[in-house]
């Protein structure tokens, strides 16, 4: 009896994706096997150890890219896929200057202007689609950030702050109803002493950050997972271009598809 070719012993090809491949979903997990989210899957692409806070990425944008994965659908999240490679590497200075907890009129970080810049962008994509409750606050925290950007400029370049205030203002105009309560609420409190409420309220962007999110995956809205994965998107390039002031034409070529498709889902 002769023997098959040794060609017809090999096994046959197959596109198959391993069982061992984590699949985006929510929360927390232990394993790749049992699923990851979104961070979860930049560790294993950073060469980590299998966990939901490496230190691949900032924090301030791992915790934006845990909420969006988490408040996402099931058939949406699916879209992140693409972006978790760009956040692998996107680090800086993620040290708290123990001066500003002291002093209100320190300057900001480097990681806490990526906290504003993400807080902001955040809390002007919900601010017009949130419900009553949530406009107002969120139009709260527009007006206290608005305040910051007053304050302090220092490393944030010319165009950056312009952007950063156009963006507010803008936000704060489509939501008059809002923003007129917020700012009879912040006077009531403070009396317009904006020395006084940085040092008695703390701002925090990371609340600002999760009030946002939340807004928009229960916002009455057709398109509210495009929504979370533009401003992911959105989150991702500001964060670069303040890490690398130096950009690379293919980042700016990014930050205008994103500038785009913002005022795709603004209409949609």
């Amino acid at each position: 009896m002769s023997l098959p070719p040794l060609n017809m012993l090999r096994p046959p090809k197959t596109t198959i994706v391993p069982d061992f491949l984590p699949v985006l979903s929510r929360g927390k997990h232990f394993t790749p096997r049992a699923g990851a989210c979104f961070m979860e899957f930049a560790s294993q692409l950073a060469g980590e150890r299998f966990s939901d806070h490496p230190s691949c990425t900032h924090p301030a944008v791992a915790s934006l890219a845990r909420l969006v994965n988490d408040c996402m659908s099931d058939s949406g999240r699916g879209s992140l896929l693409v972006l978790i490679p760009s956040v692998v590497g996107l680090t800086g200075d993620t040290t708290v200057s123990t001066k500003r907890r002291v002093d209100p009129d320190a300057a900001l970080t480097v990681s806490q202007h990526i906290e504003l810049l993400i807080g902001v962008r955040a809390a002007a994509s919900a601010l017009s689609i949130a419900s009553e409750q949530r406009q107002r606050a969120l139009a709260a925290g527009l007006l206290r950030c608005r305040a910051e950007v007053d304050r302090t400029t220092t490393g944030l370049t010319q165009m950056q702050t312009h952007s950063l205030v156009d963006l507010i203002d803008t936000a704060l105009a489509d939501a008059p109803g809002a923003t007129r309560w917020a700012r009879q609420q912040l006077e009531a409190l403070w009396g317009g002493s904006v020395k006084r409420m940085r040092r008695r309220a703390p701002l925090n962007f990371e609340s600002i950050t999760l009030l946002a999110v939340v807004s928009i995956a229960e916002a009455c809205v057709q398109n509210a997972d495009e929504r979370l994965r533009l401003l992911l998107k959105a989150a991702i390039v500001d964060t670069r271009t303040l890490l690398q002031p130096t950009l690379t034409m293919a980042v700016v070529e990014a930050d205008t598809r994103v500038k785009a498709d913002s005022q795709y889902a603004r209409v949609s």
